[in-house]
């Protein structure tokens, strides 16, 4: 007899470590927040959030080196619950960040019509998260938003 037992998603525990200023980030509530589905080892995962991290701090290094603050915590705006907006618009950024390469590392398509319409929607996918990405370090930033209508 033969039997099928799905396999359960990977153990997404531990953190990527801040450095200090940056707080720390928890993998499960990267997954969580992301809607990340199977397909992802934990190592990948652990590894491009890492990825992740380092490239929004190098985007923000300027703004970060004018702040006063001892944290990210710190610095001044708006509190949502026990965390700063601050504090939010990093974990938004560095997840979407985050998100979109893990799209584009995986495209999951063949050459069928079906998966090359499939290959389509993940390239927007991918492009919606980067575009999170940067209006979260806008938003941290306080560079505001842009509106861009195609003519």
């Amino acid at each position: 007899m033969n039997s099928f037992i799905p396999s359960a998603p990977p153990s997404l525990s531990g953190v990527i470590p801040g450095d200090g200023w940056y707080p720390d980030l928890p993998v499960a509530d990267f997954a969580a927040t992301t809607g990340l589905g199977v397909g992802f080892s934990p190592d990948l995962i652990r590894e491009t959030l890492s990825g992740a991290m380092l490239e929004c701090m190098a985007g923000v290094a300027a703004w970060r080196a004018g702040q006063t603050a001892a944290s990210l915590a710190g610095v001044p705006g708006p509190q949502l619950g026990n965390d700063s907006a601050a504090v939010l618009h990093w974990r938004r950024a560095v997840f979407a960040l985050a998100r979109a390469r893990l799209l584009g590392l995986r495209p999951d398509h063949d050459a069928t019509k079906d998966g090359l319409d499939r290959s389509d929607a993940l390239r927007q996918t991918a492009d919606t998260w980067l575009a999170i990405h940067a209006q979260a370090l806008r938003a941290l930033t306080s560079g505001g938003r842009v509106v861009v209508e195609a003519l």
